[in-house]
């Protein structure tokens, strides 16, 4: 069998050296740009054909790094064109109490970057000024996950969940205590997904949770057990194609699909192979899900199929480093796929739907 190609890597500021356990990219405006220049030291943009707005990408790995990124580039010297400088979010000193980061989101109503630490620690950075605006000690352990209360004209609600088990849910105007606490899971909560205008939908160790948010408080409807540990899952509100569809991954390599009109699994993407994936995400047309042998896996939203396999890693054997590990991700101008490795390098695939 002929090996999936290998994503190029990109040079990171030796500071961010560790696990990159976070990604997002932002698109911006020219607005945006001109603010946050202190970020980016203004680098020149390679030249295109096509008009594409650039678009910065943020890395969380022990610190917080920022790298300005517009297509096309060069894949074969893609250092020439991808700049990196480092962004100071904090001292040192406080890095170090706050620990490394797990989780990294953005709310475009307020260019505010929500950032997860080790500790417990939520921080809001606001992308206009480069600062942070505020830091409270949200949990009593690890921040994984974040989410909006998109399905609703909510601009001002944050959800958090986190390896003690809790969902929270704050109200970013007052971010001092939060509106509301959910019942505890049985382990780590993984990933959260608003649903319809009442429900949110988290993906733990205990399985597939559903919680009502009543009168600002979050009540537990039912909860759905699965054979392994859920350790990843993404779900869009927005997609026209089975927006019902809960999309997530285990240890042990599955894939499932979950529709929650029936409330049970109802596709098996990809069977287990005991070959854990950590983290997904979605272009809308293609759903990516990345494995601990630094493996992504391309598989067609509508069609339910494997369409590639992306390798960044130049041993796939069982017994590779964990350092190819892959545990973040997130598309890019939904051509291309940044991920971030547990060895702490950034590596960018172009896949294979465009």
């Amino acid at each position: 069998m002929t090996p999936p190609p290998l994503a190029p890597s990109f040079p990171l500021p030796k500071h961010a050296f560790d696990k990159v356990r976070a990604l997002t990219c932002i698109s911006t405006t020219s607005h945006l740009l001109k603010t946050t220049s202190t970020i980016t030291q203004q680098q020149s943009l390679p030249t295109s054909p096509v008009s594409q707005p650039p678009s910065i990408l943020f890395i969380g790995g022990k610190e917080l790094c920022s790298l300005r990124v517009s297509l096309p580039w060069s894949l074969n010297h893609p250092s020439e064109d991808f700049k990196s400088v480092k962004m100071s979010t904090t001292t040192n000193e406080t890095n170090n109490m706050l620990g490394s980061i797990y989780a990294l989101h953005y709310n475009s109503n307020n260019n505010i970057i929500n950032i997860g630490r080790h500790d417990g620690s939520i921080q809001q950075l606001d992308i206009r000024s480069h600062s942070i605006i505020h830091t409270v000690k949200a949990h009593d352990s690890t921040v994984k996950c974040f989410s909006d209360r998109t399905c609703d004209d909510d601009n001002y609600t944050l959800l958090s969940g986190a390896y003690d088990g809790y969902v929270k849910m704050w109200d970013c105007r007052k971010f001092t205590q939060p509106i509301s606490t959910s019942s505890k899971h049985s382990g780590y909560v993984n990933a959260i997904h608003c649903y319809e205008n009442d429900k949110i939908i988290t993906s733990s160790i205990d399985g597939i949770c559903i919680f009502e948010m009543k009168h600002s408080k979050l009540a537990i409807l039912n909860k759905f057990k699965q054979k392994s540990e859920v350790l990843t899952s993404y779900m869009s509100n927005t997609s026209s194609v089975y927006p019902n569809y809960l999309y997530f991954a285990c240890k042990d390599g599955s894939v499932r699909v979950f529709d929650m009109n029936c409330f049970q699994v109802v596709y098996t993407m990809s069977e287990s192979n005991n070959i854990s994936v950590n983290c997904m995400d979605c272009n809308g047309v293609s759903l990516f899900a990345c494995n601990n042998q630094g493996l992504v896996y391309e598989y067609s939203v509508e069609g339910m199929y494997e369409i590639a396999k992306h390798g960044t890693s130049t041993n796939t054997t069982k017994t590779s480093s964990m350092d190819s590990s892959i545990r973040s991700v997130c598309c890019f101008q939904k051509s291309h796929l940044f991920v971030g490795t547990q060895g702490g390098q950034v590596k960018c695939i172009q896949v294979a739907s465009f």
